[in-house]
C-alpha cells in the first residue's frame, strides 16, 4: 500500500485528520481527504448515507472501531480497528490492585460497544467511560480529584495529553507513544513500558516511607536528644557534635536501602539467603513425615530390622554412666553389690542386668523432727506444718498447716515429749549427717529400705530419753547445750546398731516450748519472772548508786571485798552481793573513817563536821581570849579602864547604827531636841544596843566613861 505525500496536514484531537493531496492523485484535481470518526465527518458536512450505516453497525458489531474516509466531502469507505491489550496488561493490572490501587478505570474515545469489548477481556478493570473528547478525560480526572482522590494516568496519544497534565502523576508510554503525550506526561516509560508500573508504585511508596523515616526519626527525633542530653550535660559539645553526625549518617544509610529495593535476590546475599530458603524447601520435603510414613509402609521388613537394630544400641548406650567428682556409686548385678564405682566415664551392662546407684557422700543433708522443709525443697510435698519458734505467738490457729488434721496430729506427736518433771512439752529438732564413704554407702542403699525413717525414728527415741531426765527449765536454758550433746551422742548409737551406713554430723534442738494450747499462761509466767528480776535490778542498781553517792567508789571496793566474808557460799554473788553492802554497823564506820576511804556525801558530812567543830573550837578561844583581855582592862588603872570604856561604848553604838535608818539633827535648829536611845516607856536596853559578849555587863556597854570624882550617879546620869 502506497501513502501518497499530502500537500497539507492538520490533526484535530478526538476526531481525525484532514489532508489536502495533490492533483493527480487520485483525479485530475487537488482533493481534500477526511480521516477520523463520524463527528469529524459529520463537522465538516459529508453525508452518511444507508451504506454508510450498514458498514458501521457491521464493524461495531464486530467490536472494532470504525474510522470513516471522505474524498470531497462524499463518503467513501470506512476502516475497522480492533484494540487489543498487551500481554502483560492483565498481571500489571491485579498486580497494582494487590499493591492498594483503589480503582482501574479506562478513559477512551472509542464507542462503547469495542470499549466493552476491551474491558471483558481485563477484568480488573472497574469502570468504562467512552467516547470522551481530549478535554472530557480531563474533566473527568478533575472532577475524581476534587473528591479528594489521587488520580495516575496512563496514556500514550495526543488525545491524552491533557488527561496526563491534568493528572496527579500523568505516565507516558516514551516507545509508543507521541511527542505531545511524553511532553505532557510527569513520567515517560521507556522500553516495556507497563511491566515496570508495579514495581515503579511500590518504589515510590517505599520513598515516601523511607523520607518520613529519615525526616522523623532520624533528622527530628536523634538530633532532637542530642540536644537535650547537650542541654542535660549528659553530652559535652563535641560528644553532642559527634552524635548529630551521627544522625546524618544515618539519614544516607536510610536512604541508600532504596537502592537493593526489590533487587535484594540479585546481590551475594540475597542469592545466599534464595539457596538457603531452597535448602529448607528441599528438606522439609525429603523428611516430611507422610513421605516418610509412604515409605517406612513401602519397605516394612527393612524398618522392622532398623528399628530392631536401633533399640539393641540404644540398650547397649544406656550401660554407660558418667559420675561427677562429687559422687561415688555402688554397683549391683542381679540385685547384689558387685562393684564401686569412682568419678568420671564407666560402662557397665544395660539395666536390669546392672543397676547403678549414685549418691553424693560428701553432702550434708537434713533431716526435721517434728516439722518439715517447705514443700518446694523436701521429697514429700504432701507433708509439711513450719516450726514454731519460743518467740513467736505460738496458738492453736498458728500451728494449722492446711494439709489436713491427719497430717497436723502425725507431725504433734513426733514433736511433743514428756520432761523429767512431767511436763509436756514441743520439741523440733534437725539432724545433719551424710554417708560419708563407699562402705556405708553400699549400707545405705542396699541395707535398708528407708534409712531416713529410721534415722527419725532413732533421732526421736534419743530426744525422748534425754529429755526425760531432764527439766522443762533444764531444756529452755542453761543446760540446752549440754543435753543437745547427749542427744548427739545418743543418736549415734543408736544409728551404728542399725548399721544405716550415715554419719550424724550434729543433732539441734531448734524449739523447745510448752504445748501450744498453754502457752499463754506460760508465757505470763515468763513475763512475771522477767518483771521480778526488771524491779530487782532496779532496786539494786539504785540501791548501789545512792550507797555510792553517799560513801564513794573507794568504800564501795571495801564492802565488796568483805562482802564475801558475810555471805554464804551457795548464795549468788551476782544477785546478793549489791544488796549485802551496808553502813549500819558503827565497826565498818570506825573501818572507813580509819582508813580515809569515804568520799561523796558521807565524806562531805564529815568534812563539814569537823570543819564547824573547828570554827565553834576557835570562836570559843577567841571569846575567852577576848574576856581576859576585857577582865585585865577592868582591874587597870582608872585611865586606861576609861579609854576601854570609851572605846567599847564607840564601838557598840557603831554596831547598832551600821545598816540603820539615820535621824540627823540640825545643829541650827532652835529649841529643845533629844536623842531618844531608847524606846519610849520600855525601860530597857537602848534602841542601838549590840548584843551582850559573855563577861559584859549592862554598866560596861551602855555607860560612857564617868570620871572618878563623881560621888553619885544618878540613874538619869547612868
Amino acid at each position: 500500500m502506497v501513502v501518497p505525500i499530502p500537500e497539507s496536514f492538520s490533526a484535530e484531537p478526538g476526531f481525525g485528520v484532514t489532508a489536502s493531496l495533490p492533483a493527480g492523485t487520485f483525479r485530475d484535481s487537488s482533493c481534500r481527504v477526511l480521516v477520523g470518526n463520524r463527528r469529524l465527518l459529520e463537522q465538516h458536512g459529508v453525508v452518511i448515507d444507508e451504506s454508510a450505516e450498514t458498514t458501521i453497525e457491521e464493524l461495531t458489531s464486530a467490536g472494532q472501531t470504525e474510522i470513516l474516509v471522505a474524498l470531497d466531502g462524499t463518503w467513501v469507505g470506512a476502516l475497522g480497528v480492533t484494540d487489543s491489550p498487551r500481554a502483560e496488561s492483565a498481571a500489571v493490572l491485579d498486580a497494582l490492585k494487590h499493591n492498594g490501587i483503589g480503582q482501574v478505570v479506562l478513559l477512551t474515545g472509542d464507542r462503547q460497544e469495542p470499549a466493552c469489548t476491551l474491558s471483558k477481556t481485563l477484568p480488573t478493570i472497574d469502570q468504562v467511560h467512552s467516547e470522551l473528547l481530549p478535554g472530557e478525560k480531563a474533566e473527568w480526572i478533575r472532577l475524581a480529584e476534587s473528591q479528594g482522590q489521587q488520580v495516575a494516568m496512563v496514556g500514550d496519544g495526543i488525545n491524552d495529553a491533557p488527561a496526563l497534565a491534568t493528572a496527579s502523576v500523568g505516565i507516558a508510554l516514551g516507545g509508543v507513544g507521541s511527542d505531545i503525550a511524553a511532553e505532557a506526561g510527569d513520567l515517560v516509560l521507556m522500553g516495556d513500558p507497563l511491566r515496570p508500573l508495579p514495581g515503579l508504585f511500590l518504589l515510590s511508596r517505599q520513598l515516601v516511607r523511607t523520607i518520613r523515616q529519615s525526616i522523623w526519626l532520624f533528622a527530628f527525633g536523634m538530633n532532637g536528644l542530642g540536644i537535650l542530653l547537650g542541654a542535660l550535660g549528659v553530652l559535652s559539645p563535641a560528644a553532642a557534635a559527634i552524635f548529630h553526625e551521627f544522625a546524618s549518617l544515618a539519614v544516607m544509610l536510610n536512604a541508600m536501602r532504596l537502592l537493593w529495593f526489590m533487587r535484594w535476590h540479585e546481590t551475594r546475599w540475597g542469592a545466599f539467603g534464595a539457596w538457603l530458603a531452597n535448602q529448607a524447601t528441599r528438606i522439609t520435603d525429603t523428611f516430611s513425615p507422610s513421605r516418610l510414613t509412604f515409605e517406612a509402609i513401602r519397605h516394612w521388613r527393612l524398618g522392622l530390622k532398623l528399628a530392631a537394630a536401633l533399640l539393641l544400641f540404644a540398650w547397649c548406650v544406656s550401660g554407660i554412666t558418667l559420675i561427677s567428682a562429687d559422687e561415688q556409686a555402688v554397683v549391683a548385678r542381679f540385685g547384689k553389690p558387685h562393684q564401686d564405682l569412682g568419678p568420671g566415664w564407666h560402662w557397665r551392662w544395660p539395666q536390669p542386668l546392672e543397676t547403678v546407684s549414685r549418691e553424693k557422700i560428701f553432702q550434708l543433708r537434713v533431716l526435721p523432727i517434728g516439722f518439715r522443709h517447705p514443700p518446694s525443697t523436701q521429697q514429700d510435698p504432701g507433708l509439711y506444718v513450719a516450726p514454731v519458734e519460743w518467740n513467736s505467738r505460738h496458738d492453736q490457729e498458728s500451728s494449722a498447716s492446711g494439709n489436713g488434721d491427719d497430717t497436723d496430729s502425725t507431725l504433734l506427736e513426733e514433736a511433743q515429749l514428756l520432761t523429767g518433771d512431767e511436763l509436756m512439752i514441743e520439741l523440733t529438732a534437725m539432724v545433719e549427717y551424710r554417708i560419708g564413704n563407699t562402705r556405708n554407702l553400699r549400707l545405705y542403699t542396699f541395707g535398708n529400705a528407708s534409712p531416713e525413717a529410721l534415722l527419725r525414728a532413732a533421732t526421736e527415741s534419743a530426744i525422748r530419753e534425754v529429755a526425760a531426765s531432764a527439766s522443762l527449765a533444764d531444756l529452755m536454758t542453761d543446760r540446752r547445750k549440754d543435753l543437745q550433746s547427749r542427744c548427739l551422742d545418743a543418736t549415734r548409737q543408736a544409728v551404728t546398731s542399725y548399721a544405716l551406713g550415715l554419719e550424724i554430723v550434729d543433732v539441734k534442738l531448734i524449739d523447745v516450748h510448752p504445748p501450744r494450747q498453754v502457752v499463754g499462761a506460760y508465757r505470763q509466767v515468763a513475763d512475771a519472772l522477767e518483771e521480778r528480776e526488771r524491779l530487782i535490778n532496779e532496786a539494786e542498781g539504785y540501791y548501789a548508786r545512792r550507797l555510792l553517792a553517799a560513801a564513794g567508789a573507794r568504800a564501795i571496793e571495801f564492802l565488796a571485798s568483805t562482802d564475801t566474808t558475810n555471805r554464804d557460799a551457795t548464795q549468788d554473788r551476782r544477785s546478793t552481793s549489791v544488796s549485802y553492802w551496808s553502813l549500819d554497823d558503827p565497826a565498818t564506820w570506825q573501818l572507813l573513817l580509819s582508813g580515809k576511804l569515804l568520799s561523796g556525801e558521807a565524806a562531805a558530812t564529815v568534812d563539814a563536821a569537823r570543819a564547824a567543830a573547828a570554827d565553834t573550837t576557835s570562836t570559843a578561844l577567841g571569846q575567852a581570849e577576848r574576856y581576859e583581855k576585857l577582865l585585865e582592862a577592868s582591874t587597870a588603872t582608872p585611865e586606861h579602864r576609861d579609854v576601854s570604856k570609851l572605846h567599847l561604848y564607840f564601838r557598840a553604838v557603831e554596831n547598832a547604827i551600821a545598816n540603820r535608818p539615820l535621824t540627823v539633827l540640825d545643829p541650827r535648829a532652835t529649841g529643845r531636841k533629844h536623842l531618844m536611845l531608847t524606846q519610849p516607856g520600855s525601860g530597857g536596853l537602848p534602841m542601838f544596843s549590840p548584843p551582850l559578849a559573855p563577861g559584859d555587863d549592862e554598866e560596861q556597854i551602855v555607860s560612857p566613861p564617868r570620871p572618878e570624882t563623881t560621888d553619885r550617879e544618878s540613874p538619869d546620869e547612868r
